[in-house]
């Protein structure tokens, strides 16, 4: 499949960042229906909506700008990263290290593409192809994390279990921060994490404006350790 693009700009962080974005998104979407039915992308229904920026990888990225000591430091895992602003953003932030997760390699192509146009030191950055709903059932090297950003991941109803157990198997002091633009479903989540224990929820909403558009994006801060 060969993927054109496009070199979009925006501004945030006081700075102008720069994303290459696909422009053949119908191309994209008609290689995948080609596929054979037994194709696991198929069966999957792995829909490249990593072509896309979502108001949600923005709403993440003011947060992170906000709250910039989270990530002072720290091992960072952003999960279904997509273009991965929130992992560009957590670049200037000083982690200890930063980790930009998808499952289809070629998002992670473009991912490394976007760090580079905007960091001249790839040092602290990685990519890694994960599946997050298998996050901590595959054999990895996941204590050495201690934050996981996550933007617009539970667009669907079946996502949401998987989002649930995923916070239930994640190691005491490591931390998630989750932005989603107002799903009907994100409801049936929120009600879930009120029912789990040993667990704080900090919610907050981001208004952001993309392609002309308001979006108030909310913003799920949750701490697996004990208070």
């Amino acid at each position: 499949m060969e993927y054109h693009f496009e070199e979009i700009q925006i501004d945030i962080f006081e700075r102008n960042i720069k994303l290459l974005q696909i422009t053949n998104v119908d191309e994209v979407f008609d290689h995948l229906i080609a596929q054979s039915p037994n194709d696991i992308e198929v069966i999957d229904e792995r829909i490249p909506y990593w072509t896309e920026l979502w108001p949600s990888a923005i709403a993440l990225s003011k947060y992170i700008i906000d709250n910039q000591s989270l990530i002072e430091g720290r091992n960072v895992l952003e999960i279904g990263c997509g273009l991965a602003l929130p992992t560009i953003i957590s670049g200037f932030c000083k982690p200890k290290s930063i980790t930009a997760s998808d499952y289809l390699p070629a998002a992670l192509d473009f991912v490394a593409r976007n760090w580079s146009l905007n960091h001249d030191d790839d040092t602290a950055f990685h990519t890694s192809i994960i599946d997050w709903r298998n996050l901590f059932s595959e054999p990895r090297d996941l204590l050495n994390f201690d934050l996981i950003l996550a933007s617009d991941v539970i667009y669907e109803k079946r996502y949401v279990k998987d989002m649930i157990e995923l916070i239930r198997n994640m190691p005491d002091e490591m931390e998630l921060i989750l932005s989603e633009p107002g799903r009907p479903i994100a409801k049936e989540f929120v009600q879930l994490l009120e029912t789990e224990k040993n667990l704080k929820v900090r919610t907050s909403q981001i208004a952001v404006t993309h392609r002309g558009a308001l979006f108030s994006v909310n913003i799920l801060h949750i701490s697996k350790h004990i208070l």
